[in-house]
């Protein structure tokens, strides 16, 4: 598995044939040509799993508006990143963004 590469970032759908290829991310889009695509178009769905009361619970006071700004603003900087980088093009290493005992390839 670790020399397997793909030439494009998305996820991999097995094919009637039997063979596998990249097809889209849910809720994300592609396939990707470019890492910079992709960070763009995950940028733009990005969500923080809690909402502004939840995080001002859970952070001291002195901290919270500097945490609050930083959650809002992360997407929009994320997308200003890849738009400046370069990134280094494909082929793409399989990668399993959720890794649990269930997703372990032996």
């Amino acid at each position: 598995m670790a020399s397997v590469r793909f030439p494009k970032i998305g996820g991999i759908v097995k094919l009637s044939d039997g063979t596998y290829s990249v097809g889209p991310i849910p809720r994300i889009g592609g396939p990707f040509d470019s890492a910079a695509d992709f960070f763009k178009a995950w940028a733009k769905q990005a969500r923080f799993p809690y909402n502004e009361n939840t995080v001002r619970e859970r952070t001291p006071r002195e901290f919270v508006d500097e945490i609050l700004i930083s959650i809002k603003d992360f997407p929009s900087q994320l997308a200003d990143f890849a738009q400046r980088h370069c990134f280094q093009n494909g082929p793409f290493p399989v990668f399993h963004t959720d890794l649990y005992n269930s997703n372990v390839f032996v």
